[in-house]
């Protein structure tokens, strides 16, 4: 994966892609985070983590460039 990044249909299936994409929903679901577990995965906290989970799943769904930390 270069710095710049690299769109996940380079590496992953269209089943993969929406599996993460669903995944990443369940996070305001039956997966509820709290402030302190999204702090220890490395967020600024539970916004920041859904936050982050929209960005994603917006980008797996056009396509976008995705850079390492994603």
């Amino acid at each position: 994966m270069s710095e710049r990044g690299v769109a996940a249909s380079e590496l992953l299936a269209d089943e993969e892609i929406e599996l993460l994409r669903r995944s990443l929903l369940e996070w305001g679901g039956p997966a509820w985070c709290s402030d302190q577990l999204a702090v220890g995965m490395g967020f600024a906290g539970m916004e920041d983590l859904f936050h982050q989970c929209r960005r994603l799943r917006g980008s797996l769904k056009d396509d976008l460039q995705l850079v390492p930390v994603d």
